[in-house]
């Protein structure tokens, strides 16, 4: 299906303000803004594909949310809360409460595409695993959290 994308149309002035220049121009002004608006945030006469592709923008930040949440949507994540160490599985949102220091050891034989996510909500995480190419990292603000994806060889932090 092909939709035609217009510009936004002319915008109508009540007969009543039609005589008053001021209002006139006040009008006239609006329309510009809306086109204007209308061109930059994308707007075309082209004719548009009705399609499933998606449109991203690997520059942009609601991009990166986007992805994040649909990864979340995607696959059926377990979710986790701990008090003390443990050792992540495959596809786990690990929420850690504890008092005291603690480690989360990362999957040795995760398998590519595999992802975690850790938050922190009150004590010191110590995330233990190969990670950006570094050997562990430790989560030392509180309600951090951390999305890490398995490459294959390496976590990698999102």
């Amino acid at each position: 299906m092909t939709v035609n994308v217009n510009p936004p149309p002319k915008l109508q002035i009540p007969k009543e303000f039609q005589g008053n220049a001021l209002t006139t121009s006040y009008f006239r002004q609006i329309e510009t803004i809306l086109f204007q608006l209308w061109k930059r945030t994308g707007g075309t006469t082209d004719d548009v594909s009705d399609s499933k592709e998606n449109i991203t923008s690997s520059s942009s930040r609601v991009s990166r949310n986007a992805a994040r949440i649909n990864s979340l949507e995607l696959r059926q994540f377990e979710i986790v809360t701990t008090t003390a160490d443990i050792q992540t599985e495959e596809f786990q949102v690990i929420i850690c409460r504890n008092a005291s220091e603690i480690n989360v050891t990362l999957n040795p034989e995760a398998v590519e595409d595999d992802e975690v996510h850790i938050k922190r909500r009150d004590g010191v995480v110590n995330v233990i695993g190969q990670i950006d190419g570094l050997t562990d990292k430790t989560i030392n603000v509180k309600n951090y959290s951390m999305h890490l994806v398995f490459d294959g060889t390496d976590w990698n932090e999102i």
